[in-house]
């Protein structure tokens, strides 16, 4: 019959309709779009793989760069 509604993971954390994310990502906000530990954001960013900002510590990323980036919109 239909899927078991208690095992499905909808809706996903973010999903690829932007409208609810915030303009600035944070790195848990950014982990959790891109599918990767919070570690690898702020890896990425150090490296400067990821175009962001260090605003008292914590890294913070423009929403429609990242997704342009990793083709996500």
């Amino acid at each position: 019959m239909g899927e078991d509604c208690r095992t499905s993971s909808w809706p996903p954390p973010y999903s690829p309709t932007t409208q609810f994310l915030p303009a600035l990502l944070d790195s848990k906000q950014a982990a959790r779009l891109l599918n990767v530990s919070e570690r690898t954001v702020t890896r990425l960013c150090k490296g400067g793989k990821i175009n962001a900002v260090q605003v008292g510590g914590q890294w913070r990323m423009n929403r429609d760069e990242l997704l342009k980036q990793f083709g996500i919109a």
